[in-house]
């Protein structure tokens, strides 16, 4: 017996929500073009998460077999037109459904608590912290729909972090790490933490919400 590693890079991959939620597939539909092709009673295996905020794939129809849940990390709600509500699942909970001759069902994907990292390279000499400053708060305001008041320390916070000069060569870096919070470096020298999940999720959304500052960016950082 020969053993075959399907690596992430040649499976199918996937979105919903205009990249709200991302998929990889080691075995997708046909039209997914992935490597690993449908065996057996197993015609489609997925590993879906949210790369910065919860997400819900709406109400659609299955019939005919069997759809296996397994909460790898986080957390998922489901409903169904069989239950009628939402349940939720966490990390190693399992839920399978008989779609029979007819069922629909909704997923919701939980924020996602996991470590993330940016880093923004300045390539201009025209850029200046203050600009910097001005588009970071402006991305902060679209991310949050225009509703930054429970953050507002740590925007202040954020904003602190941003003195002296800027030259074309410099770099800042922003790491979140669960249970501590998203570390700011220049140039690689630590600079301060600013707490909490709902900062993270507000600072990453400038690039990966719904309001993203630029839709072609946001495609590019979760590969196309």
């Amino acid at each position: 017996m020969s053993i075959v590693v399907y690596s992430k890079e040649v499976q199918a991959s996937g979105r919903f929500n205009d990249g709200e939620i991302i998929e990889k597939k080691p075995i997708g539909f046909p039209q997914d073009m992935g490597e690993l092709k449908p065996y057996s009673n197993l015609f489609y295996w997925a590993n879906a998460w949210t790369p910065n905020s919860k997400s819900t794939i709406e109400l659609h129809p299955h019939q005919g077999f069997e759809i296996c849940s397994f909460v790898i990390k986080g957390g998922i709600k489901h409903y169904d037109s069989k239950q009628q509500k939402w349940i939720p699942l966490i990390k190693g909970d399992v839920q399978i459904i008989r779609a029979g001759s007819g069922i629909s069902h909704a997923e919701e994907i939980l924020d996602s608590d996991e470590a993330m990292a940016i880093r923004l390279d300045v390539t201009s000499t025209m850029v200046t912290i203050d600009a910097m400053k001005d588009a970071l708060n402006e991305g902060l305001v679209k991310s949050t729909g225009n509703n930054t008041g429970p953050i507002t320390e740590e925007i202040e916070q954020l904003i602190s972090t941003f003195t002296g000069d800027v030259t074309d060569s410099d770099f800042f870096e922003f790491i979140y790490m669960p249970d501590a919070g998203t570390n700011v470096l220049k140039n690689s020298t630590y600079i301060d933490t600013i707490p909490g999940i709902e900062f993270k999720k507000a600072f990453f959304g400038i690039w990966l919400s719904k309001n993203p500052i630029q839709k072609n960016l946001k495609k590019a950082m979760l590969g196309g």
